[in-house]
C-alpha cells in the first residue's frame, strides 16, 4: 500500500459542525468551505442529505445563507424531492375509474372494486412518480384503466414533507445561528 494513492488524508481548518435541536428534532450539519466551495452534510431525524456547491468568483458560503426553499430541496435531495401527492392522486384516479367504467358499462360492483385498488395503491407510503407508475403497472388497474399505455399514467406530485420539516425545524435555525455568529465575528 506504499504507492496506493486511493487514500488521501487532508487536514482542513475550514470546517464547522453545528448541532441544532428544535421542536423535538435534531440535526448535525457539517460544513466544509473555502472561498468558492462549500460542502454540506446533514445527518438529521428527517434523513441524511448533502450537497457540494462550487461557484468560481462567488462565495458559496454566502449563497448558502441566502438560499431559497426551492433551491434547498432540489439540491439537498439531488432532485428526489417530489413524491406522489396521495390525496390528489387518489381523486384523479377515481375519476378515471368512473370515466372508464361508464364508457365500458361496468357494474357498480366492478367500479367499486377498481376504486378499492386505487385506494390500495394510493396508500403505499412516500414514493416518487416512477415508483408509483411501477406500482400501477403491476396492478390490475394498468390493464383495466390505462389500456397498457404507460404514458397515460398522470401523477400528482408534492414536495416530500420531510424536506419541508427539515427546512422549517432545522435549516432555518441553522442559518439564523450562522448569521448570528457572523455578526459576532465582525
Amino acid at each position: 500500500m506504499d504507492n496506493d494513492k486511493s487514500v488521501v488524508i487532508k487536514e482542513n481548518n475550514t470546517a464547522k459542525i453545528y448541532h441544532i435541536r428544535n421542536n423535538h428534532e435534531y440535526g448535525k450539519f457539517i460544513l466544509f468551505y473555502q472561498d468558492s466551495y462549500l460542502e454540506i452534510i446533514c445527518h438529521t431525524t428527517y434523513g441524511t442529505y448533502g450537497h457540494i456547491w462550487s461557484s468560481p468568483g462567488k462565495s458559496a458560503y454566502e449563497f448558502m445563507l441566502k438560499m431559497s426553499f426551492n433551491t434547498f430541496v432540489e439540491k439537498m435531495s439531488e432532485g428526489r424531492h417530489l413524491i406522489v401527492d396521495h390525496d390528489k392522486q387518489e381523486e384523479t384516479m377515481i375519476k378515471k375509474v368512473i370515466e372508464v367504467g361508464n364508457e365500458n358499462n361496468w357494474s357498480e360492483k366492478e367500479i367499486e372494486y377498481q376504486k378499492s385498488l386505487v385506494q390500495e395503491i394510493c396508500h403505499c407510503g412516500y414514493v416518487n412518480s416512477e415508483e408509483f407508475r411501477m406500482l400501477i403497472c403491476a396492478s390490475e388497474l394498468f390493464e383495466n384503466i390505462y389500456n397498457e399505455d404507460y404514458e397515460d399514467i398522470e401523477v400528482e406530485e408534492m414536495i416530500h414533507p420531510h424536506l419541508e420539516n427539515l427546512w422549517n425545524d432545522l435549516w432555518v435555525p441553522l442559518i439564523s445561528k450562522i448569521k448570528e455568529e457572523s455578526l459576532i465575528e465582525n
